[in-house]
């Protein structure tokens, strides 16, 4: 035990000297986690969008579209850019992206509307930006339902109603929608616990494939495994501990400054995230340096893990349900550790979960984590051998 320990203690030492002293490692691990943090985070400050611009198409003119007009500059989610009552001024101004909407008044919809008949209003959206055309849907359609009641109660109070019964009449059924777990449904509160949690993820698998490249590249991988005892587990021990220690302070920064910052409650127990968080940053070291030992070359290690920080993402189920993916996908996904920890991670975060409501997730993390433990393993005791000078030869490998 203590000569393990010994072995443990010495990779840790070394694995940090190493750290300190390569520049690209250095901006990996202790620059880039804190930087993309609070940039993206504040990329995203504001959570939800406003002001977003639309062009008014008014070919009537008439005193109830200006009122309309009025009503729906006034929505927080749109600005009025322009007024025209030519169709091809306004067509322009959504070509060139100046405006992500425009919306259209018929000639004669004040004097349907005063006869009693449906009058209609058409909405022009640049469906290519779907966030501003589903706030600008948004913005409309609340104006102009609000509109059509005052329309109707003013009706009904024309005929003896008063308010309430009005109401009724308007509106038998009432619903009552509550959001739950983003109360003020915004995107911001959505997409900033993601992203601090892959760039957890990458900066992690960046670094520590670096690492492990950087040790074969330049032949000293054999040193390492000397200095570890010639034993894979204080080797596997020793070198991750550095991370491991490292990223679950990481992870208590991003969940309570961060979150702090830019206004998201943690709703669930800290220390169960913290605790699931370990778990997870564990997988991904046994895993990527099982994965990492592949590289021969610093350089190939952090073009081909940068290249799956986007797939990693979106196949996690974060940003787009794995139910709607293929079949084939959804299988894959159930290989990436992060699909389960992003799936356990939010519902603690946003919807206050317990340890008994991620239990299927905290097990499928232990599967991976498993079976990371053998495939690096066998893969070490492959590779290690190979490392040694002749002389050191004879000496068994170790567990």
């Amino acid at each position: 035990m203590k000569r393990r320990l010994t072995g443990i203690l010495a990779a840790l030492k070394r694995e940090v000297f190493m750290v300190l002293h390569d520049t690209n490692m250095r901006t990996i691990l202790l620059i880039a986690p804190v930087f993309y943090s609070l940039m993206y985070g504040f990329i995203y400050i504001n959570k939800t969008e406003t002001n977003v611009k639309i062009s008014v198409w008014d070919e009537d003119r008439s005193n109830t579209t200006r009122e309309l007009i009025r009503k729906i500059d006034a929505h927080q989610l749109i600005e009025v850019e322009n007024y025209s009552t030519s169709f091809s001024e306004v067509r322009e101004n959504i070509y060139t992206d100046d405006v992500q909407g425009i919306i259209h008044f018929p000639k004669d919809f004040e004097k349907e509307l005063k006869r009693g008949k449906q009058s209609t209003i058409k909405l022009y959206l640049n469906t290519t930006r779907f966030l501003p055309s589903n706030d600008i849907n948004k913005g409309i359609n609340e104006v102009v339902f609000n509109f059509n009641n005052e329309l109707k109660e003013k009706f009904f109070a024309s005929r003896g109603l008063n308010a309430s019964l009005a109401e009724a009449v308007i509106q038998p059924v009432k619903e009552d929608v509550r959001f739950l777990f983003n109360p003020a449904a915004t995107y911001g509160d959505f997409i900033i616990p993601g992203i601090l949690l892959i760039i957890l993820q990458q900066t992690l698998l960046i670094g520590l494939s670096e690492s492990i490249g950087k040790e074969r590249e330049e032949k000293t991988l054999g040193e390492l495994y000397r200095i570890s005892k010639k034993s894979i587990t204080s080797l596997i021990a020793g070198k991750g501990m550095f991370y491991l220690l490292f990223y679950t302070v990481y992870s208590f920064f991003f969940f309570t400054f961060n979150l702090y910052l830019f206004g998201i409650n943690m709703n669930g127990s800290l220390l169960l995230f913290i605790g699931l968080t370990i778990l997870f940053i564990t997988t991904i070291i046994i895993w990527g340096i099982g994965i990492a030992s592949f590289f021969t070359r610093k350089i190939f290690a952090l073009q081909t893990i940068a290249l799956t920080s986007y797939p990693v993402f979106f196949l996690s189920g974060y940003a787009w349900a794995t139910s709607s993916m293929p079949e084939l996908l959804q299988q894959i996904s159930l290989l990436i550790p992060s699909t389960p920890y992003f799936n356990a991670a939010v519902r603690i975060v946003f919807m206050g979960a317990g340890f008994n409501d991620i239990l299927p997730e905290f097990l499928h993390i232990i599967i991976l984590l498993s079976t990371g433990l053998a495939f690096t393993f066998i893969r070490l005791s492959l590779l290690l051998p190979k490392t040694l000078k002749p002389e050191q030869l004879p000496e068994a490998v170790s567990s």
